[in-house]
């Protein structure tokens, strides 16, 4: 790496370098200025020109800059014992860095909140350890083991050459970081998107303390991998999860990034004033938090980035000052801000209130339009009468498989029970080009299972689940054959299917398997309102359709919903499916509305399917409190029918 991207024109003339060399050699500067037969007043002057060529203070960042330069290596400086310097502990690595910026004792021990005497007898206790008697040695030591980074010598340094973003989304690192300037930016990107958009506005804002929230599932290794990369010239790179996430098996780590669950540990890695970049699980924040207490300096997090945001666990956490430390500026990024009122239930969604408004967005069509996620279809199918309902749904998936040419099926199940029987259904009714497997939902097999799903030889590979999918599956068609989850699951289970998996991969072929008996689709409902909360194009439609402006939305309709029988009687059940599905809060408002005009409810609005809202509450209501007698659960609208509450007396 060269020396101007490390903040400043390095001098690399031969005098110079000469220099540079005498002062990285063991002998303090007196000795030094006896050896070359000159004054100390002469050796302290061209210190002090190379050290304000550098832009840096004292011998330590002089000697630290030529070798992060390259021009000073190994063969400088004396050899260490095979393994000290990957056997630091974190202490001893942050005395490293705090030693790079400034040798003062007394700054040090502020910094670790300690006294200059106790500040002294470690760094000497440090430089015993790594067998060397100046500052400067270690300094560099730890410079060539990559402990002491750029950002440590010179706080403002950086890059020259920028990490250049996908094309497609640099026209949004504009307007993010200007409104960044007020504090608060919020952004709508597919989940895939997210790392790569956070790191080039981390890199643009030119900031030294990046704090990062991340669930630690499928987007965990490739944003610790992505920040790791481009941030590694910063500071240190450090990962905070709580222990029971650190026990899991499925969440990976890069090995170069440190992993700590406490609260000491997070000082010892980061410090509390130096460049450093924190990512962390929603748990993890309160960790975070408690070190940032501790701390002597309560300096805020420059930027902190909240990935995922619309999930309850993200947003929540980050907007409470107890278990999140303050920032100067939060960009909050979500892939379905907008929540139907079926997650309501369970989430608030994203608050524009605490988030600010929308800056910038990024549509899944232009995503899919530049490679980076697959296009899909969409389409209504009906399960075949006769049988239990896993012989129905293993011939509907059979059958999709056959006729429409798939080699890889994931089909989405309400149940683990489900999902089990379904996968003995479909084994057991096939030939030996078959293979289904069932996918845990945790422990170490669930790695082996997607791993034989991605490899396997068979003619037809069926994957079964009845949990949230793994981002960047390798498959032909999505069964989505459940119904009343949260669309939010559904959302995240839609977006992971959409991420590509192998190269060139085309169309995905989502199929919502509905018994329709009584008319009702509630799985297509479910479906067509995760592709909604993540299609704008899409949403924008069915509103049309459902405002009684059918030309604008039938057009828009075609394109985002390409159902299997193209015709408006397909396309209409599919509209009112979806828009069951939001009834209630349009429902809740328009009771708002008429009690505060009349002074009491009216039930002869009209809803957007065409019910009037008398009618439809009352069928709701009848439903809820109708016995089952061991019969299926009848669902009304989307939702289960044995909710126990009602739509009108929600607050």
């Amino acid at each position: 790496m060269s020396a101007a991207q490390h903040g400043g024109a390095l001098p690399a003339d031969p005098r110079s370098l000469t220099w540079a060399r005498y002062l990285a050699g063991p002998l303090p500067l007196k000795a030094l200025a006896a050896g070359l037969d000159r004054s100390r007043d002469s050796v302290e002057a061209e210190l002090s020109s190379l050290a304000a060529a550098a832009g840096v203070s004292g011998r330590s960042g002089v000697v630290a800059r030529y070798v992060l330069a390259g021009h000073l290596t190994a063969e400088n400086f004396p050899p260490t014992v095979v393994g000290v310097m990957a056997g630091l502990s974190g202490e001893e690595r942050l005395l490293l860095r705090l030693l790079a910026g400034t040798s003062s004792r007394p700054a040090i021990g502020m910094e670790l909140g300690i006294a200059r005497p106790t500040a002294g007898k470690r760094l000497a206790a440090l430089l015993d350890v790594l067998g060397v008697r100046e500052d400067h040695e270690a300094v560099a030591l730890g410079c060539l083991a990559g402990i002491v980074r750029p950002a440590d010598v010179v706080p403002q340094s950086a890059p020259a050459v920028p990490p250049a973003p996908p094309e497609h989304l640099r026209d949004l690192v504009g307007p993010v970081c200007e409104a960044l300037t007020c504090g608060r930016a919020m952004v709508r990107v597919p989940r895939c998107e997210q790392p790569d958009l956070a790191t080039a506005i981390a890199w643009h804002t030119d900031v030294g303390r990046v704090l990062v929230v991340v669930p630690p599932g499928t987007s965990w290794n490739a944003t610790v991998t992505a920040f790791a990369e481009q941030r590694r010239e910063r500071g240190a790179v450090v990962a905070v999860l709580h222990r029971d996430e650190a026990a899991r098996p499925a969440i990976v780590t890069p090995l170069d990034v440190p992993q700590v669950t406490a609260a000491s540990a997070v000082l010892e890695c980061v410090g509390s004033t130096l460049p450093a970049t924190v990512i962390v699980s929603p748990r993890g924040l309160e960790i975070v938090a408690e070190a940032y207490r501790r701390a002597q300096h309560l300096v805020p997090y420059d930027l902190i980035v909240a990935l995922d945001a619309h999930l309850p666990a993200v947003a929540g956490r980050v907007g409470r000052h107890e278990c999140c430390p303050p920032g100067r500026a939060i960009l909050w990024l979500s892939s379905t801000p907008v929540l139907t009122s079926v997650d309501r239930d369970q989430a608030e969604g994203v608050d524009p209130d605490r988030t600010g408004p929308l800056v910038a967005k990024l549509t899944p069509r232009q995503s899919v339009a530049a490679g980076r996620m697959r296009d899909y279809r969409l389409m209504a199918a009906a399960l075949p009468p006769g049988g239990t309902r896993t012989e129905r749904l293993a011939a509907l998936v059979l059958n999709l498989a056959s006729t429409q040419d798939l080699s890889r099926v994931v089909v989405h199940c309400a149940t683990s029970v489900v999902a089990r029987r379904l996968a003995d259904e479909i084994t057991g009714s096939t030939g030996p080009d078959l293979q289904a497997h069932v996918l845990p939902q945790r422990g170490g097999q669930r790695e082996q299972v997607l791993r034989a799903f991605a490899l396997g030889t068979g003619q037809l590979q069926i994957l079964v689940t009845a949990g949230q999918l793994p981002a960047g599956l390798d498959a032909d068609a999505l069964v989505h054959a459940t119904a009343n989850r949260p669309v939010t699951h559904t959302t995240e289970m839609v977006e992971a299917a959409l991420a590509p998996g192998r190269p060139g991969a085309g169309a995905l072929l989502a199929v919502a398997a509905d018994g329709a008996e009584d008319g009702q689709w509630p799985a297509l409902a479910e479906l067509t309102g995760a592709f909604a909360a993540l299609d704008p194009d899409l949403r924008t439609a069915l509103h049309h359709a459902r405002e009684d402006r059918p030309t604008e939305g039938w057009d828009g309709l075609t394109f985002a919903v390409p159902l299997a029988d193209a015709d408006q009687q397909r396309r209409a059940r599919a509209v009112s499916a979806w828009a069951d599905t939001t009834i209630a809060l349009e429902m809740q408002r328009t009771a708002a509305r008429s009690r505060l005009v009349h002074g009491v409810e009216r039930p002869d609005v009209l809803s957007p399917t065409g019910q009037r809202l008398g009618a439809w509450m009352n069928r709701r209501r009848h439903a809820q409190r109708a016995p089952t007698h061991g019969l299926p659960v009848p669902r009304v609208g989307g939702q289960p029918a044995d909710s126990r509450r009602s739509v009108a007396r929600r607050p």
